[in-house]
């Protein structure tokens, strides 16, 4: 009763098998035949998975990497130091590797239609077109912000410039490449598909703030400069999810990768 009074979910009969499942899906769940009355308009590129599946894919990749980053750090300290680099390598590598493969896991039953996204050239143009707009924001922004005051990295940004430092290798492949998968997986499969189902006026924003807010320190001292790195994110977030939401999966992922992989390549070389 609660899915209909919200619209999270609404049955249509496949006329296969003749059993119910979700209008949104692409495929009937049980003898996957190709649904023809899906519930999405032309230019609507949203990939929903099975509810739990989107449940499981948000709730699991924000708590799930906070819950293995924990444990790393725990058994981390006892070998080194909390302050050295190795220290961090071990606790952020370790969280997405195994955060990785937990949702990779999460999403092998209903991989083909995410699959699907990756056809044909729009979303690779469209890529090249959000990775441009966030680069110009980011240097028109930090611009502005400069004239009143000195901008520096917040610690995600620190903890992130340091490990590549230290890691290059491994950060392309993990902070370049890896993480970029976690987070299109977590909070635009999981988080937006799921809240689009309630309305589209709710995902966006919701998406936008919680995606935006894991990368802000709450413990940070200057707690000026991490709200001043906020819009970075936040705008950041705002492209990739309407990527994702017009242009797909394929679109969004291939963004953020490519705007990790020239942050990371750039640090390399500057250094």
């Amino acid at each position: 009763m609660i899915y209909y009074f919200f619209m999270i979910y609404k049955a249509t009969t496949c006329e296969k098998c003749g059993k119910n499942f979700d209008d949104r899906l692409d495929v009937c769940p049980h003898c996957h035949t190709k649904n023809e009355t899906i519930n999405k308009t032309r230019l609507d590129k949203t990939t929903y998975l099975p509810i739990y599946t989107e449940l499981l894919l948000f709730f699991g990749g924000w708590l799930g990497f906070q819950l293995i980053g924990l444990i790393a750090s725990l058994i981390g300290a006892l070998i080194f130091p909390t302050d050295s680099i190795v220290y961090s390598a071990l606790v952020n590598f370790t969280a997405y590797s195994i955060l990785f493969l937990a949702l990779v896991l999460t999403i092998f039953p209903n991989y083909k239609p995410l699959l699907k996204t990756f056809k044909g050239w729009k979303p690779y143009v469209f890529t090249i077109a959000g990775f441009i707009s966030i680069i110009f924001f980011n240097l028109v922004y930090n611009s502005a912000i400069s004239l009143f005051y000195d901008i520096t990295d917040n610690n995600n940004e620190s903890t992130m410039n340091a490990l590549i430092s230290g890691y290059p290798f491994l950060s392309i492949i993990i902070l370049g490449i890896i993480g970029p998968i976690c987070e299109e997986l977590t909070y635009r499969v999981g988080l937006f598909s799921f809240a689009k189902r309630i309305h589209v006026a709710l995902a966006y924003p919701l998406t936008i703030i919680v995606f935006a807010l894991i990368h802000f320190d709450f413990t940070a001292t200057n707690i000026v400069n991490e709200l001043l790195n906020l819009p970075i994110y936040m705008y950041a977030a705002g492209v990739l999810t309407f990527l994702y939401h017009y242009f797909g999966f394929a679109c969004s992922v291939a963004c953020h990768i490519t705007n990790n992989l020239f942050s990371v390549l750039a640090t390399i070389l500057i250094e």
